[in-house]
């Protein structure tokens, strides 16, 4: 079973915060590769089960699940939620659509090094 934890802005956090079984992360121009290594450092240690890290400028989705290589996934590619979301798949190209394709793709920076497959 996948968790949402939310908390109220006037609440206080628990401390350690629980790790959530799945983290969805969409990149943005402005995040630096650093910060974003940042962040799957921290999903990874606090126990995080799946990662997506959602490329909207590639249109690309990169899948890291706890107990396995990560992969990067294209349009053509199904995304598939494994142990964390066992009935769960789509096409990656539906996450993309209705976005505009970006005619700056080239220019872009890569993505942190993860030991990705592709």
């Amino acid at each position: 079973m996948a968790s949402l934890v939310l908390w109220s802005t006037d609440a206080a956090l628990p401390s350690p915060l629980p790790a959530p079984d799945i983290a969805v992360e969409v990149l943005s121009r402005s995040e630096s590769a650093s910060e974003l290594q940042e962040k799957l450092d921290d999903y990874h240690v606090s126990g995080t089960a799946l990662i997506w890290v959602v490329d909207p400028i590639r249109r690309t989705v990169m899948s890291m699940a706890a107990d396995s290589a990560a992969v990067v996934l294209h349009e053509s590619d199904t995304l598939t939620g494994g142990r964390v979301l066992p009935n769960f798949s789509c096409c990656v190209a539906q996450i993309f659509e209705g976005i505009a394709r970006d005619p700056e793709v080239d220019e872009m920076p890569a993505p942190p090094n993860t030991g990705i497959r592709h």
